[in-house]
């Protein structure tokens, strides 16, 4: 092969060695450009049979493929690199292609791309999207996700705590999270940020008791990204006028713990939704003019404490 194909695609050099019975000699070919895995493969063959000559200066190799599979990704890098000797063979990818890969070969694709399993970078990812076949930590999220440009397809491991979850950065790729019953109770800006984290679905089903502000909680429930809520107990860090009580109560068939702010009438706390653990005072401006029959409605609007002391 002239020098003046220093680069060449290997179903180039599949054809030509189809059209003899003599060694190809590679000496000048340092490139190989833009060719599939399974070209790549039958020119790794033709070589390991001797059918070319003087292979060792392979240094770059272009993969076309837009949908790759690691495992023979993983074994055309070893080849590759088997067949140059003591050099490394550089593969880049197309742009925007497909990765698809076992949980268990995140550790090799990234070792390949890092030099940490060889002397050197012998795999270029940037903006290939990357699509996991099993759980992976968030720690392996993140270093994919810091990988490529591309969006990372995975689903998280069940046992994640929402401490961890919170750390997965960026917010593009496509996690599958669920949230672990060793975090039944939690806090809804924490579920919130979660979601952020990605574009698919946040399982919030084991979840059992969510806390917050009244704009927390009902920037949560309006979410499409997190499934699995309303019926778990929803607790107030503020008081609540009868009309965001009743809209929290809306949001589940749990029990809603809070404090109705005391300026609140006896006509209005009457008006109370369900019957859930309200922490209520009776305004002054009802000191008179209410009636035990409209104590009682209230009283049985809530399992919490009513307290009466203004009232004359």
């Amino acid at each position: 092969i002239s020098s003046e194909d220093a680069a060449v695609s290997a179903s180039d050099l599949n054809a030509i060695n189809d059209l003899t019975t003599v060694a190809v000699d590679l000496t000048n070919v340092t490139s190989i450009t833009s060719s599939s895995l399974i070209d790549l493969g039958i020119l790794d063959t033709a070589i390991g049979n001797s059918e070319f000559s003087n292979a060792t200066g392979l240094t770059t190799i272009a993969v076309s493929d837009t949908t790759i599979d690691a495992t023979t990704l993983s074994s055309t890098i070893d080849e590759y690199d088997s067949i140059n000797g003591v050099g490394t063979t550089l593969m880049t990818l197309a742009s925007g292609a497909t990765i698809n890969i076992d949980a268990s070969e995140i550790a090799t694709i990234l070792g390949h791309e890092t030099g940490s399993i060889a002397g050197g970078s012998r795999l270029t990812i940037s903006d290939q999207n990357i699509v996991v076949t099993g759980n992976i930590s968030v720690d392996e999220a993140n270093l994919l996700s810091a990988t490529t440009e591309g969006t990372v397809t995975a689903s998280i491991t069940t046992t994640e705590s929402i401490t961890e979850l919170k750390t997965l950065t960026e917010t593009t790729n496509a996690y599958t999270i669920v949230i672990s019953s060793a975090d039944a109770t939690a806090n809804a800006a924490d579920l919130s940020t979660i979601d952020g984290k990605t574009t698919a679905t946040v399982d919030a089903s084991l979840v059992t008791t969510i806390s917050g502000t009244y704009d927390q909680i009902t920037t949560l429930y309006e979410s499409n990204g997190v499934t699995g809520l309303g019926n778990e107990s929803i607790n107030l860090d503020e008081n609540l006028t009868v009309i965001k009580a009743n809209v929290i109560d809306g949001l589940t068939e749990g029990v809603v713990t809070a404090v109705i702010d005391p300026s609140e009438t006896v006509d209005a706390l009457q008006t109370l939704t369900g019957i859930n653990a309200y922490t209520i005072v009776i305004s002054s401006a009802d000191a008179t003019g209410s009636t035990a029959s409209e104590f009682n409605t209230i009283n049985g609007l809530t399992t919490g404490t009513i307290d009466t002391t203004a009232v004359t």
